[in-house]
């Protein structure tokens, strides 16, 4: 009798020892109410090397393209006509290095934001008088906060950057640049990691924000799940996507070649957020015509509006808003970039 109460006091305070057990939060799952094919139109006469990353701005679809000697060039959205470029590399005021996009409520219309995480400089630039030929083109050049550095995905909203990083500190970082404060928020209680599990991302979430309502949405990449927070962090809601997916690991620190990838690219609008799924697996070979990536787009609420199938391998998205349709950087089986566009005439998704 004695032994059978120490072997009880012995289990108590190995249950003890190794605390409570973090229980896994479920979200709702929502189907993907509508389904329609998506008619993707070539545009000819691109030279396109290393592009990856679009935005419109000042009647302009602005191109990132880091192979070529300028970095940054400037076509016109009606007959995609090259019009413009700049950014050659070296330390000067027009220069870059390593370029993105930051989407903020800062710039006026005819200005476009990019952060150079190479120069660690945030510059805007003003495209109508980049397009006149003045020589007043650069309109800030201010040094980028070392802690966001790392970021590939960032917005800012008043003086805040919202972005996400590899590092698995938390889902995304909000970094106030008056107070110099980086704050993470934590991944929901959804996606934490298995048992012995040591990563939970592998990959940076993908984010975007709403400019004037201030809300921030975050997809992931290993997850088929969606979060909508406010600008200060807080948790408004979440969701999965259909049939709830995981990463797969080998080891606790090495995914299996089985896990499969997600959400790919977010873009947003004051009315919707529009998502390229994966279709794909980590570490995936298969040639792009083989990965056809749909677009599924959500309201603000996180609730499905349509999922697009499409025929190509999407990289990037971006909403043409003049011509009311979407732009849509595509890969082809020889990894090469391509131009295609999407009309949207008849439809409210814009």
């Amino acid at each position: 009798m004695k032994m059978k109460y120490i072997l009880i006091f012995s289990l108590f305070l190995l249950g003890c020892a190794s605390g409570p057990k973090q229980q896994k939060m479920s979200l709702e799952k929502i189907e993907e109410s509508s389904v329609d094919s998506l008619v993707l139109h070539p545009v000819p006469g691109m030279e396109l090397w290393c592009s990856d990353g679009l935005s419109v701005c000042d009647s302009c679809l602005l191109i990132l393209d880091r192979c070529q000697d300028k970095k940054l060039y400037v076509y016109r959205l009606n007959d995609f006509k090259c019009v413009a470029n700049i950014g050659a590399v070296g330390q000067g005021p027009e220069d870059m290095i390593f370029p993105f996009f930051l989407h903020n409520n800062i710039s006026s219309s005819n200005q476009q934001t990019i952060y150079d995480v190479n120069m660690a400089r945030i510059k805007t630039i003003d495209i109508h008088s980049l397009l006149s030929g003045s020589k007043e083109i650069i309109k800030q050049n201010i040094p980028l906060p070392a802690e966001v550095i790392g970021s590939t995905d960032m917005s800012q909203i008043g003086d805040s950057y919202y972005g996400t990083k590899d590092s698995n500190e938390g889902l995304f970082f909000i970094y106030s640049q008056t107070d110099s404060i980086m704050k993470w928020i934590p991944y929901s209680k959804s996606v934490q990691p298995s048992e012995g599990n040591k990563l939970t991302t592998v990959g940076q979430s993908r984010i975007t924000v709403h400019l004037n309502q201030k809300l921030v949405a975050v997809a992931m990449r290993y997850y088929n799940q969606i979060f909508l927070y406010d600008n200060k962090g807080e948790f408004l809601k979440g969701v999965t996507l259909g049939k709830e997916i995981e990463p797969v690991y080998e080891s606790p620190e090495k995914l299996s070649t089985s896990s499969e990838l997600f959400f790919s690219q977010i873009s947003s609008t004051d009315n919707y957020i529009y998502l390229v799924t994966a279709n794909q697996y980590y570490k995936d070979t298969r040639p792009a015509s083989q990965r056809p990536r749909d677009i599924v787009v959500f309201d603000w609420e996180l609730n499905h509006v349509k999922t697009f199938k499409t025929n190509k391998c999407i990289q990037q998205l971006i909403v043409d808003p003049v011509y009311r349709r979407l732009l849509l950087l595509c890969i082809n089986d020889e990894e090469e970039p391509e131009l295609y566009y999407a009309d949207f005439q008849e439809s409210q998704l814009i």
